[in-house]
């Protein structure tokens, strides 16, 4: 198995997320004025982007709509990119209320899409989820097991995980059947999928028997912290 290129794939997802941090605008200089305030929690969040002059977010286990800020102008860019057909859109990303006026800010993009069951949902439980195309590849991770799936093998073929490290926003998974060896990083890079029209949160490379895989991935609610 070639691990270099995965490990070079994660390199750059948590590079480009650190540069993207260092030009985000400065917060401004409240050091005569008060205190900063400590940090707002931020949780898994699920619902529906209304686009519009202000752009609203309607979330899955709560009733009202809030006013959605991305935490930076990556994400803003982003954001726009995703509300440009003016259709709602759905969402699982990670994020924070806060702020005099109630307004929901989301920090980091995990998956949205516009064809899709929405909030009728049922929540991800898993930890991380891949999948690719042509050919068609699926990795769900719960726990301490990863499971890759293909249409020729639906019931899948179950790996131990040996390790996992997070780099930036990123994971680097080691995982084994014990006659295979499975290396996959998710870099945190968004990564768009066209044949499904959706974006999420991760960029995935891995390679099996041999054959290279890429793909999109996201992560759920049971993610690693």
């Amino acid at each position: 198995m070639k691990a270099a290129p995965a490990a070079r794939l994660l390199a750059a997802g948590a590079l480009l997320s650190a540069t993207l941090g260092a030009c985000a605008p400065a917060d401004p200089d409240t050091s005569d004025t008060e205190p900063p305030a400590p940090p707002v929690p931020q949780s898994f969040v699920r619902g529906t982007i209304i686009p519009g002059d202000d752009v609203r977010f309607r979330s899955c286990d709560q009733e009202g709509e809030l006013p959605l800020r991305p935490v930076d102008l990556f994400t803003r860019n982003l954001l726009d990119e995703l509300t440009s057909s003016g259709e709602p859109i759905y969402a699982e990303f990670m994020g924070r209320v806060g702020g005099r006026v109630p307004t929901m800010t989301i920090t980091r993009l995990m998956h949205a899409a516009r064809e899709t069951h929405g909030c009728a949902g049922a929540a991800p439980d898993y930890a991380l989820r891949a999948h690719g195309n042509e050919p068609f590849w699926s990795v769900e991770i719960r726990d301490d097991t990863a499971v890759w799936s293909t249409p020729e093998n639906l019931d899948g073929l179950e790996f131990e995980i040996t390790s996992r490290e997070q780099v930036g926003n990123g994971w680097l998974l080691q995982a084994s059947t014990g006659e295979t060896d499975l290396g996959i990083s998710f870099a945190g890079t968004p990564c768009r999928d066209s044949m499904a029209d959706a974006w999420f949160g991760y960029t995935v490379q891995f390679e099996i028997d041999g054959v290279e895989y890429r793909g999109c991935g996201r992560s759920g609610r049971g993610a690693f912290r």
